[in-house]
C-alpha cells in the first residue's frame, strides 16, 4: 500500500455500480432513464449501510454514457448524443459528498464497442470480442492480440476520457479503467 491508495483501503468497503444500457436504446429514453436516478435516495442509503465509496460506470460497450462529453459528441457524430445530458457522476458527487463517501469513475478501455456507429467514429476497426475474428482471446498470448493494437482509436479515447477527467476534477477520487487486455501486444 502506498500513501496514494492508503485512502482506499482506510474506506474498508464500498458499492460499484454498472449503470448500463444496450446499444438498442435510444438517447431520449437513455436520458429518461438517467433523469429519474435518485441520487439523494441512494446517498442516504449508501451512508446508511456505512459505504466508504461509490464506483459507477461511466458507460460501456453500448455508446451510452452517464455524462455528457462534447468530445466524444465530435468524434462519433451521433445525433442526439448518446450521452446523457444530465451530469449524473457530479450529482452524485453532490449527494455523497454530504456523507464523506468518495465517488469513483470506471471507463472501458475499449469504448464504445458494440455500437458500430460509434466504432466508427472513434477509429475501432478491430475488437476482440467481433464474431469475425480468429483470436482465442481467454489466452491473452501471442502476437495475434497486436491486431488489437489501433493507436488512432486510442489517441481519440484518451481524448474523450480527458474530457470527463477535466469535467469531473478532484470530485472523483479514483478512476478503473478495464479491459486494457494484453497490454504488451497492444
Amino acid at each position: 500500500m502506498t500513501d496514494k491508495t492508503k485512502w482506499f483501503a482506510d474506506r474498508k468497503w464500498g458499492v460499484f455500480a454498472h449503470y448500463l444500457t444496450t446499444p438498442e436504446t435510444t438517447a431520449d429514453e437513455w436520458n429518461r432513464r438517467v433523469d429519474r436516478f435518485d441520487t439523494k435516495t441512494l446517498a442516504t442509503q449508501l451512508a446508511s449501510v456505512g459505504a466508504g465509496y461509490y464506483f459507477i460506470t461511466l458507460g460501456q460497450g453500448s455508446g451510452h454514457y452517464c455524462a455528457p462529453n462534447s468530445t466524444y459528441d465530435r468524434y462519433v457524430g451521433i445525433k442526439p448524443s448518446k450521452c446523457s445530458q444530465r451530469d449524473l457522476l457530479s450529482d452524485l458527487y453532490e449527494a455523497l459528498n454530504q456523507y464523506g463517501i468518495h465517488i469513483l469513475a470506471y471507463v472501458p478501455a475499449d469504448g464504445s464497442n458494440a455500437d458500430p456507429e460509434a466504432r466508427k467514429g472513434m477509429k475501432m476497426t478491430a475488437h476482440w470480442s467481433d464474431k469475425n475474428t480468429d483470436v482465442d482471446w481467454t489466452t491473452i498470448a501471442g502476437k495475434s492480440w497486436a491486431q488489437f493494437r489501433l493507436p488512432e482509436f486510442q489517441r481519440i479515447w484518451e481524448e474523450v476520457c480527458r474530457d470527463w477527467s477535466l469535467r469531473f476534477g478532484k470530485k472523483v477520487k479514483g478512476w478503473w479503467v478495464d479491459g486494457a487486455y494484453a497490454p504488451n501486444e497492444r
